[in-house]
């Protein structure tokens, strides 16, 4: 395992500038997810780490050694870093074993080392399958043991999930994750999956136009965005103005509590989640705001509910279950619990 340190990096492709200033650290045995939209510049950032891309200006530095600066490039294949790829391009005419010792010295090769990272990917007893006899899920698992076989400094993963469906994902997440840990490596995750980037990362990184907006550990990024585009692009939220007067705000939804807030009277955008937001009447004794119920979306666990306040508000409720509310009811709304955020304006 390594720790990867990223200062001022800078890469433009002609007018476009990619990456602007960036500046990261992933301690050892971290799992850092980079989270951004299309054209953010993540990909180019993993490239750039790889030794696939030169930085303009920029240190890049893994284990103590640099690797990148405005000085010094060390090509690709000296930099002991793996990436695991969107897709897993195995080598179609060698079997899973053949495949995973592809990056392994021949002494190496008659060792178990095969052996143990097929254990650790969960695909014991795999060794002797070709390419084609597995299924989407089960290459990309022999992608990674590819990449953990030789012991890099670092595995990068390119948007390893996005040709999988919904259900295939969720589950070789949490299996990469334990392979990860079990190998004790240091990684670094580009994706655009808000959910993917929540659920596996140790920190996250979120970038727009080439910066790094906000970095911290998931539950800190979603419960404290630096900013109302953050708050909207990591989950549903609703931004609503308020006057905060000595830690509780009146808003359209409610009276909200907020610890946070300083002393005295400020103006501030709060942050509400779908989760906080709860159809019936709560314990207030203030008459309870009124919604319209727009629409409904049953996601099994929990059911999303479009709501339209008197004043043209639209926000969000997330119920556990169905929810037995027509479309078209009319419903009181509570706020259950405080908020922490709130964005001065």
């Amino acid at each position: 395992m390594s720790r990867l340190e990223i200062t001022a990096l800078a890469k433009g492709f002609g007018p476009v500038t990619a990456l602007d200033a960036v500046d990261l650290t992933v301690p050892n045995g971290t799992l850092l997810a980079v989270l951004g939209p299309s054209g953010c510049g993540k990909t180019t950032l993993l490239r750039c780490v790889a030794g696939f891309e030169r930085p303009d200006s920029g240190v890049i530095t893994i284990d103590g050694e640099v690797v990148a600066s405005g000085t010094s490039h060390t090509p690709p294949h000296r930099r002991r870093i793996a990436i695991v790829p969107q897709e897993g391009a195995l080598f179609p005419h060698l079997s899973v074993r053949g495949n995973v010792a592809y990056g392994l010295g021949r002494a190496e090769r008659r060792t178990s080392r095969v052996a143990e990272v097929l254990e650790m990917v969960g695909l014991a007893g795999y060794g002797d399958r070709m390419p084609h006899q597995l299924s989407g899920g089960q290459q990309q698992r022999v992608a990674l043991a590819r990449a953990l076989a030789p012991r890099p400094s670092l595995v990068l993963l390119d948007e390893p999930f996005s040709a999988l469906d919904a259900g295939l994902r969720t589950d070789l997440r949490r299996d990469v994750r334990a392979a990860l840990r079990a190998a004790d490596a240091t990684g670094v995750l580009v994706t655009h999956d808000q959910a993917e980037a929540l659920s596996m990362a140790d920190a996250i990184a979120v970038m727009r136009a080439g910066r790094v907006l906000q970095f911290g550990p998931p539950a800190d990024v979603y419960r404290a965005p630096a900013d109302p585009w953050i708050a909207t692009f990591l989950g549903e939220a609703t931004l609503i103005e308020a006057t905060l007067r000595d830690g509780r705000a009146d808003t359209a939804l409610g009276t909200v509590e907020v610890p946070s807030a300083p002393p005295g009277t400020v103006t501030a955008l709060l942050m509400i989640r779908p989760e906080q937001i709860h159809p019936g009447p709560g314990p207030s004794s203030h008459a309870p705001a009124k919604a319209l119920v727009e629409s409904l979306d049953f996601y099994g666990p929990h059911t999303l509910l479009t709501l339209r306040l008197s004043d043209g508000t639209q926000t969000q409720a997330q119920v556990q279950g169905p929810h037995p509310l027509p479309i078209g009811t009319t419903t009181p709304i509570h706020i259950k619990g405080p908020t922490h955020t709130w964005l001065p304006t």
